[in-house]
C-alpha cells in the first residue's frame, strides 16, 4: 500500500522564492519533512494559500494561515484540496496527515472515503510533544535539501 504524507505549511518561511519543500523553515516543518521522506513513498504540503504543493513546486514567501479563516472558508479550502488530492491519490493509498486540527478537520472524513487508510500519528499532541515524537522517529541524518 503506497503511503502519502500531507504536511501542513508553517508561518516561518525563507525570504525568497524556492521549492516548497525548502521554503518553510521552522524546526517542526524540517522534522516533519524528514519524517515524511523517510517513512512515506511521497509527500505533499498543505498550503493555506496554494492548496496542495509538491515539494518541488516553486513558491514565493506568503503570509496566509488557516488559523485566520472562518469555518466556511476552511471548508471551501478543504474542498479545493480534496479535488487536487483526487488527482494524485489512489484508492489503495494510505495517507499520513502531519497537520493541526484546522488543516485536517474537513479533510479527514472525505479522505477516509477516498483512500484505504488515513492516519494522524501526532493527533492530540502539543507542539513540544510533536517535536519529541518526530525526534524519536527520524534518523540521525537530517536531510536539508530536496
Amino acid at each position: 500500500m503506497p503511503t502519502v504524507a500531507l504536511v501542513a505549511c508553517v508561518k516561518s518561511k525563507r525570504d525568497r522564492p524556492m521549492p516548497a519543500g525548502r521554503l518553510y523553515n521552522s524546526t517542526w516543518f524540517q522534522k516533519a519533512r524528514v519524517y515524511a521522506r523517510e517513512r512515506c513513498d511521497s509527500w505533499f504540503i498543505l498550503s493555506a494559500k496554494h492548496g496542495v504543493l509538491a515539494p518541488t513546486d516553486e513558491v514565493a514567501p506568503y503570509e496566509e494561515t488557516l488559523n485566520n479563516f472562518s469555518a466556511q472558508e476552511r471548508q471551501e479550502w478543504a474542498s479545493s484540496v480534496l479535488e487536487e488530492l483526487g488527482e494524485v491519490l489512489s484508492p489503495e493509498d494510505e495517507v499520513v496527515i502531519l497537520a493541526g486540527l484546522k488543516y485536517r478537520e474537513y479533510l479527514t472524513g472525505p479522505l477516509e472515503d477516498l483512500v484505504a487508510r488515513v492516519s494522524i500519528p501526532m493527533e492530540g499532541l502539543g507542539i513540544g510533544e510533536q517535536l519529541q515524537f518526530l525526534n524519536q522517529r527520524n534518523s540521525e541524518q537530517q536531510v536539508e535539501a530536496e
